[in-house]
């Protein structure tokens, strides 16, 4: 039990995050039932203990706030009245009991990741609900998602943007489709999808966001598309099934840790556009074998550690020809023992493997350099994958 005293003035979002054995609130702000603190219409906190499994939010209530109900796990309904308007970021954080919500007309606002870790969560209904009760999108980000008794799922057009934490902890999904109408895949996305083996990212996206693979365990195979701009923090960490990875030319950062603790990774490919790699960005990669930098300007690398525990005694760094002098002085790429210069066909070769190859397969024109060249370009270019000579 907590006692309120009348001489609190404000108690502020998440002053209870956690505290999961709180039977009851009594004194100042506490409801009827003690069993929410409601300030100015705001609800800050809940007492979840006592097996509680369905509860009604009072009328007064305005704002379900910032994990109000955090891992309220025996807690499989939830009543949420008219008069709430606002739903605070994490609200129902890993409410692992929870198996339905709807959501009134009154709602006009739903922060990030409200259903976080709710893994019995098998319908979302009301506003902001698709038709098949799956998902909760609002203004074109998707919010949350009901995984129970899917193995795979298509995105709806309609969307825009991932969101935060969105898919996180869908253990059974195996795959996922992702529409060319997203943009951005959020922080934490597609956290802990151990039984996801493939990701193929639209074109349309431009960045993938902090943690938003980390812990795919069976994720074997992923395709960056040549529309990315950045990669986040630990983005693809402690991805064990994952052995290739191709970082697209159109990438300028890849985060810290983005690609740690993936210990099957063989192979990568570094766009010639990245200039700048994070602290750890391939740290305990212990299975790598080549690296192919495109870049003719070594990137900038925030740490020695970016490959820590990875063997560069023996892993081949290959680089342009006319750059392997400058790779042989740059901090966090001198220490490779094995530096070599990729010829001009080479450097095409390995251009072609970048995730640009969905443009390939669309019959875009690149010069031997791997720009991409107009139809009234004169000279030998790169039609999908091959040579051809334009008069």
């Amino acid at each position: 039990m907590m006692n309120i005293p009348n001489s609190v003035t404000t108690i502020g979002a998440r002053a209870f995050s956690g505290c999961s054995n709180i039977q009851a609130f009594i004194g100042k702000f506490a409801s009827d039932d003690n069993r929410c603190l409601i300030v100015d219409g705001v609800l800050n906190a809940f007492a979840p203990a006592s097996g509680l499994k369905s509860y009604s939010i009072p009328e007064s209530v305005t704002k379900i706030g910032e994990e109000a109900f955090i891992s309220c796990t025996q807690l499989t309904s939830i009543n949420i009245p008219q008069s709430v308007t606002s739903i605070g970021d994490c609200a129902f954080y890993d409410c692992q009991g929870l198996t339905s919500v709807a959501i009134p007309e009154s709602v006009t606002e739903i922060g990030d990741a409200p259903f976080r870790r709710c893994t019995s969560l098998a319908s979302i209904t009301g506003k902001f609900a698709t038709e098949d009760n799956r998902c909760l999108i609002v203004d074109g980000v998707l919010k949350a998602f009901a995984p129970v008794g899917l193995t795979s799922f298509s995105i709806p057009e309609t969307v825009t943007e991932i969101g935060n934490s969105a898919f996180m902890t869908c253990f059974d999904l195996t795959s996922i489709e992702i529409p060319n109408s997203v943009t951005k895949i959020g922080d934490f996305a597609f956290t802990y999808c151990q039984r996801l083996k493939s990701v193929e990212i639209p074109n349309s996206v431009i960045e993938i966001g902090e943690q938003a693979f980390i812990s795919c365990t069976d994720l074997a195979s992923v395709v960056i598309p040549n529309s990315v701009i950045k990669i986040g923090d630990r983005a693809f960490s402690n991805c064990p099934s994952l052995t290739s990875v191709v970082v697209p030319e159109s990438v300028t950062t890849i985060g810290e840790a983005a690609f740690s603790f993936c210990p099957s990774l063989t192979s990568v490919v570094i766009g010639r556009s990245v200039a700048e790699i994070g602290v750890d960005a391939f740290a305990f990669c212990e299975a790598l074998k080549e690296i192919a930098s495109l870049a003719v300007t070594p990137p900038s690398i925030a740490s020695a550690d970016a490959f820590y525990n990875t063997p560069i005694t023996d892993c081949v760094l290959k680089v342009p020809a006319e750059s392997v002098e400058a790779y042989k002085t740059a901090g966090g790429w001198k220490d490779f023992q094995n530096i070599v210069g990729l010829t001009d066909e080479e450097m095409i070769t390995v251009g072609i493997s970048a995730p640009s190859i969905n443009n390939f397969r669309t019959n875009k024109l690149y010069n031997l350099q791997g720009v991409e060249v107009g139809s009234d370009y004169k000279g030998i270019v790169i039609k999908n994958g091959k040579k051809v000579v334009i008069k």
